[in-house]
């Protein structure tokens, strides 16, 4: 982390807990933004893994916009879970998707954006603003009523007032300093507090239990990555990427490379194929310089690893994000707190040669 936007991370860590759980839900529009900005700082990190300094409020919105969009569809074959006590995001979301015949959870974003611009468009502004008038400007309060008290700890305005709608596309959030890299080095523990205060909400507001709730909530933010496992194993000549121990379409694991709980990045880049062993015993963990320098290959444009997994994205029209798994892989390595582990293999790991690791991913 820069030292001059050096951050205390366990305060940050305390304000931003206690901000979640002193919160008393009447929507789930707090969680829902916190969300939104974390995945939002993580999609804008810089080519040296830097985080954003500011947010613009319409990438804000949008976010948000994408987060309910999947939530809108019904639940155990019936209709979609409440999510306020009033006519809120979700349901206009709801009722846009059953005008424009979109209601199958099939049917996404994008193609809404491209079946229907105009419509679509109006949705969004409306999110947009929204989410800039009100949770944007009440998630930064500790409790609520009279004893709520405000602390811009996490990010100022560069607005006044109520947003207009000229003011969407200008208008950002000027994060604090060290905001940025302490939120990406807490995004794996605040996202779990984050679902969990809002699958209690939709289950108390829907009377409902919550198991069913963590996949009709968040499902979608996982892709089923175990499905490509019959395109990475023979492109790996069926061999677990980490071991070289053979392994089968039918056997193998398919690995995030980056793990998910930082990167949450499920592009065909920061994906591999693994015997059951190393996935397992891998787990979260960073990889060592060994697995990294061979991973590195794949990130290497133009190599004879990177031309086949463009090619094999192109041809089976597999989500692939180069640019961002290769600048998520070196924010992991530049923030990782020092005496960080690393994996090298199973039952081995080290402490993070964070020198090695960038010099590795900087050839790329």
């Amino acid at each position: 982390m820069n030292r001059s936007n050096k951050i205390d991370i366990l305060v940050l860590a305390q304000k931003c807990v206690a901000l979640i759980e002193t919160t008393k839900m009447v929507a789930t529009y707090k969680p829902a933004t916190f969300m939104a900005l974390l995945n939002v700082i993580t999609q804008q990190i810089d080519k040296n893994g830097r985080p954003p300094k500011q947010v613009k409020v319409a990438d804000l919105g949008r976010e948000v916009l994408r987060l309910y969009w999947n939530q809108a569809v019904g639940f155990s074959g019936g209709a979609p879970l409440k999510q306020s006590a009033q006519r809120d995001v979700v349901a206009q979301i709801v009722q846009y998707r059953a005008a424009n015949k979109l209601v199958l959870p099939r049917n996404t974003i994008e193609q809404a954006r491209s079946q229907d611009p105009k419509g679509f468009r109006s949705l969004e502004l409306q999110c947009i603003r929204t989410v800039a008038n009100y949770p944007v400007r009440l998630l930064q309060k500790f409790g609520e009523g009279n004893n709520a008290r405000e602390e811009h700890f996490l990010y100022g305005f560069s607005w006044d007032g109520n947003l207009s709608a000229k003011q969407v596309e200008t208008s950002h959030l000027i994060l604090k300093p060290g905001v940025g890299e302490g939120l990406l080095l807490l995004s794996p523990l605040l996202r779990v507090q984050l679902e969990n205060q809002w699958m209690t909400y939709v289950s108390e507001r829907n009377r409902l239990p919550r198991s069913g709730l963590n996949k009709y909530l968040f499902g979608f933010m996982r892709t089923e990555v175990a499905s490509l496992a019959k395109y990475l194993v023979p492109l790996q000549k069926g061999k677990c990427f980490y071991c070289g121990g053979a392994i089968t379409k039918a056997n193998a694991h398919v690995d995030h490379v980056v793990p998910w709980s930082f990167s949450h990045d499920d592009g065909l880049d920061n994906l591999v194929a693994a015997c059951a062993a190393c996935n397992l015993n891998k787990s979260a963990l960073l990889l060592g310089l060994a697995h990294l320098k061979n991973w590195g290959k794949r990130l290497t444009v133009g190599s004879p690893e990177n031309l086949a997994i463009a090619g094999l994205a192109a041809k089976h029209k597999i989500h692939r994000d180069l640019d961002l798994t290769h600048r998520l892989a070196r924010s992991a390595y530049s923030l990782a707190p020092p005496g960080t582990s690393v994996w090298n293999s199973r039952g081995s790991v080290a402490t993070l040669n964070r020198q090695g690791s960038l010099k590795i991913l900087t050839l790329q």
